[in-house]
């Protein structure tokens, strides 16, 4: 079995422009504008931002249990919102490097529910900031960033 069965070349005049095998497998290197350190800070604004959403439900509980502590319930609600979006993405990820000639259809269901989960969020938020919950202000900061840098990395753009 040969790794790339065909290859299809998009040229600009005697200039190659983009070389593809199957449905989306792009042999180019990607997004050449980007800097190390803009990589590196994507890199990191994601994982920190996921480890945070993977563990803070899990601190809501520990302090519910144990402390026995009044937890609010917009702090649950932005937790769980952001729990689904690190699963999503994580999920989104395995699905697309799981094998190199997936199609788009493949990973649409999950940048639908980037978008869903976004529109939720930013909708939500602009309540909270409008009745003056400064308990999740700092929540909706860290949301808000990692929205952005999927945004700009195109997990939330439909093909």
């Amino acid at each position: 079995m040969k790794l790339y069965p065909e290859l299809f070349f998009e040229k600009d005049g005697n200039l190659i422009k983009r070389v593809t095998s199957g449905n989306s497998v792009d042999l180019i290197p990607v997004n050449t504008f980007r800097s190390w350190a803009g990589v590196m800070t994507a890199v990191i604004i994601l994982s920190s931002g996921f480890l945070f959403f993977l563990v803070h439900p899990l601190l809501l509980i520990f302090n519910k249990m144990k402390l026995k502590n009044n937890i609010s319930i917009k702090m649950i609600y932005l937790s769980f919102l952001g729990f689904i979006l690190a699963v999503n993405n994580i999920m989104l990820i395995l699905r697309a490097f799981e094998n190199l000639y997936y199609s788009s259809a493949n990973v649409q269901i999950f940048i639908l529910i980037n978008i869903a989960i976004a529109s939720i969020f930013l909708i939500s938020s602009v309540g909270f900031l409008l009745l003056k919950n400064k308990d999740t202000l700092l929540y909706s900061s860290v949301f808000l960033l990692v929205l952005i840098t999927l945004y700009n990395w195109n997990f939330m753009t439909l093909f």
